[in-house]
């Protein structure tokens, strides 16, 4: 059989966007913050059926289940769980790229998915993500999945269609709460002015929803039990502690430490994850509509300028997508135009990353693909409008915007460093190793109370998240939770504390400790042991 010109295209995109994950794909040797929790989380689930993680705070309660999953279930094969950890983001990303050649294919034709494909497969920051601990890649793919099934729904009102639809928005629920946000669409596709059709359509569109439901509810009751609410989410009470610190608040800032680690009146918890504030953030915005609309206003502008930044490779056809006619009038290609504007509305509510705007960009990056496809028309529309005759650049309009996609994909990645060596956390990793062969623990067998989970993670320890408190307090909390020793250290946010150089030196202001292990080769780490 001939292979077609555009099929050898994709077969080209799809191996440059693996050859660019392999090469990131053996840089990266450590894992991230949350990355450590969620493997420790799978690793847990998958042996005992316990998903847990944190001796004062569930970080179960925090992340979601389906990635810590899947890491576990691929852990069961590679037997190292940050190979399996990584492989899960790489698959699961080279994957979005297939899947975005068959959605730039359903709303508007093959050029759009090509284009669609290319863009995603180079971006710099989806690539970062694509090799690392995160639930990007696989929220990335589970959106890309959901979006693909909702467009083929439009053609085939197969019910298959509806139960997968269901099926993956209820992963993508699983892998980051925004994702209820898919449970609409079979509803979205079903809908038609014909009474009889939305009829026939109605028993289509409530069978992919029991299907969500059924998906979601485990990790629904699980919030429940461990919270005593019926919640979506379990980062209400982080959300609520980051709006009563104030606009603008980011993890480099003291504020942020304040809010979030400082030890709650119960004297047992922490003011950003006690179980008692889980549901109050909706409270607090009826409550102080004021205070909440100056935050919102300040990370909108915030979360505008980095929206911008990460589609400015795909900014031309983007543009473009603008003068064509009918892109707007599609529900189909609104849908995908509406949950980027979902998407990023809803962080600059509460708090924002970076990472927390790649969902809105690739999905722009999809409702910009038909600009590609019609950017000869587009350019010629608007160069006859200002009275311009410029027939080479529209007849090369297609290969200067993938040109300038290359260049503007290059252009970020100068400005950052994708892979900076220096957080890896050698003295975390050091400082593990010494409590594996010094105390030659088995798996939980020590509790470690540390800000970050680097070491409890890399010794596998048990965790219990280190209180913003002053030395007295911190050592008595310590005992509450009955851990075994207390790390402190220059690396994480501890360094903006007050009391840094006191909590450094804690053996000498209190008997209950002892300085077991430091290191002063990089980032300065001290590991005290607590005595009872």
């Amino acid at each position: 059989m001939k292979i077609r010109r555009g099929h050898f295209i994709l077969a080209a995109i799809i191996f440059l966007g693996i050859f660019l994950r392999a090469i990131l794909f053996m840089q990266v040797s450590y894992s991230g913050i949350d990355g450590a929790s969620m493997m420790r989380l799978g690793m847990n689930l998958v042996a005992s059926g316990r998903y847990s993680f944190g001796e004062n705070y569930n970080w179960g309660i925090f992340f979601p289940p389906a990635y810590p999953l899947f890491v576990g279930l691929t852990n069961l094969i590679t037997g190292d769980i940050l190979f399996s950890g990584k492989i899960v983001s790489l698959l699961s990303s080279t994957l979005v790229i297939f899947f975005f050649y068959l959605i730039g294919r359903e709303i508007c034709d093959e050029e759009a998915g090509l284009f669609a494909a290319f863009a995603f497969s180079i971006h710099p920051f989806i690539l970062e993500t694509s090799v690392k601990v995160e639930t990007e890649s696989f929220f990335l793919f589970t959106l890309a999945v959901s979006v693909y099934l909702f467009m083929l729904t439009f053609k085939r009102r197969d019910f298959i269609l509806y139960v997968l639809l269901g099926l993956f928005a209820g992963l993508s629920y699983l892998t980051r709460p925004e994702g209820v946000i898919l449970a609409l669409l079979p509803a979205v596709s079903s809908f038609s002015f014909d009474l009889k059709k939305s009829r026939q359509n109605f028993s289509r569109a409530a069978a992919s929803l029991a299907v969500f439901i059924i998906v979601a509810s485990p990790y629904i009751l699980f919030l429940k039990k461990e919270t005593g609410k019926y919640l979506l989410s379990g980062k209400g009470s982080y959300l609520t502690a980051l709006l009563e610190a104030g606009p603008g608040i980011a993890e480099d800032d003291l504020r942020y430490d304040r809010a979030v680690y400082s030890i709650a009146d119960d004297g047992m918890s922490l003011t950003a994850i006690n179980r008692k504030k889980s549901a109050a953030v909706w409270g607090f915005i009826v409550n102080n509509p004021s205070e909440f609309f100056k935050s919102y206003l300040t990370n909108i502008r915030n979360a505008a300028v980095i929206v911008a930044k990460l589609i400015f490779p795909a900014a031309l056809p983007l543009f473009f997508t603008f003068f064509i006619k009918g892109s707007f009038r599609e529900i189909k290609k609104l849908s995908i135009l509406f949950i980027a504007l979902f998407l990023f509305t809803v962080y600059p509510a509460f708090f924002i990353l970076i990472r927390h705007f790649f969902p809105t960009v690739i999905l722009l990056i999809l409702f910009a693909s038909p600009g590609f496809s019609g950017s000869q028309a587009a350019a010629s529309a608007i160069l006859d409008k200002f009275g311009l005759r410029l027939g080479f650049l529209v007849k090369h309009i297609k290969p200067l915007i993938v040109i300038l996609c290359l260049l503007g994909s290059a252009f970020i990645s100068t400005r950052t460093n994708i892979f900076d060596e220096k957080i890896i956390p050698v003295e975390h990793i050091k400082a593990a190793e010494f409590l594996r062969e010094k105390y030659s623990p088995t798996y939980e067998e020590i509790n470690v109370m540390h800000r970050v989970p680097w070491v409890s993670f890399y010794s596998g320890a048990k965790f219990t998240m280190l209180p913003y408190a002053g030395y007295a307090d911190m050592i008595e909390y310590a005992k509450r939770y009955h851990a075994d020793f207390i790390v402190i250290d220059g690396r994480t946010t501890v360094r903006l504390w007050e009391n840094f150089d006191e909590l450094l030196n804690l053996e000498k202001k209190s008997a209950d400790v002892e300085l077991v292990y430091e290191d002063h080769s990089g980032e300065i780490i001290k590991v005290f042991k607590v005595r009872y």
